[in-house]
């Protein structure tokens, strides 16, 4: 019997390939920002909303000199758009802070949010998403 061999596909390394041969994007991607608005509810009676606009599927939202501290968040809220055309509502979530740790993560439906302290107890958030792409066909040759 012969043995089977397989040899790997050269695939040009130059910057003016993109969208290579084996890559074949769709153009009616309609998206290409994400807007996340991130709504806390502190232990006092009021909220505060923050909202970026990125071009990738993971974001910070809260950094440690917006000066928030961990221990007075009690809930949060989060959505996820895309934009600019059909302004669309992609994904939602929301949780509950438990303060028993130092950070709190949650994760749900593709969606994950991440709240952590640093030592003088203000927190840093981020947040990032799965989403599948079948707007691209990836051709791979096998190994």
């Amino acid at each position: 019997m012969s043995e089977i061999q397989s040899k790997s596909i050269p695939i040009p390394k130059s910057n003016k390939y993109i969208n290579s041969q084996y890559t074949y994007p769709n153009s009616n991607n309609g998206y290409t920002h994400f807007m996340y608005s991130l709504t806390i509810n502190e232990n006092l009676p009021k909220h505060q909303i923050f909202t970026k606009v990125e071009k990738h599927k993971h974001c910070i939202l809260i950094d440690e000199f917006d000066k928030i501290n961990y221990n007075d968040i009690k809930t949060f809220h989060l959505h996820i758009s895309t934009f600019p055309i059909n302004f669309n509502y992609i994904y939602e979530l929301s949780g509950i802070i438990n303060h028993e740790q130092s950070s709190y993560n949650q994760q749900e439906n593709g969606v994950y949010i991440e709240f952590s302290q640093n030592s003088s107890g203000n927190i840093f958030c981020r947040s990032s998403f799965i989403d599948v792409d079948f707007n691209k066909i990836c051709i791979s040759p096998p190994n």
